[in-house]
């Protein structure tokens, strides 16, 4: 219930996959080691996968990546094309619900900030 006008609230909630915070080697590392490490993301034996994920991936994999996030990276916002659009249509969303008092629009992401 809302205090003031005695109104139940009306959460919406867009939430996307997620998104690295920058392109450089750690930002990109931090995000896939926590994206790569995810059970219901990779579903192996997981002493092998822990084993290929430090050994390999998170060793080469955050350099490609980096370099393929650079190439559609918005420079104006500093942020990703998917963090750009998420938080456009969460802002897009609010405004058309602007009307009902009662409704509240965030947006979230599953994997990195």
């Amino acid at each position: 219930m809302d205090n003031k006008s005695g109104k139940a609230r009306i959460g919406v909630l867009l939430i996307n996959l997620g998104t690295p915070e920058g392109t450089g080697y750690r930002p990109m590392r931090r995000y896939l080691k926590e994206f790569l490490s995810d059970r219901r993301v990779i579903e192996v034996n997981r002493v092998l996968w822990w084993l290929v994920l430090h050994v390999i991936v998170l060793v080469k994999r955050p350099i490609a990546s980096g370099a393929k996030y650079r190439s559609i990276w918005n420079e104006e916002l500093n942020e990703s094309p998917l963090f750009t659009i998420t938080h456009s249509q969460a802002e897009k969303v609010a405004r058309a619900l602007a009307a009902k008092t009662n409704v509240v629009v965030d947006w979230a992401m599953r994997y990195g900030n």
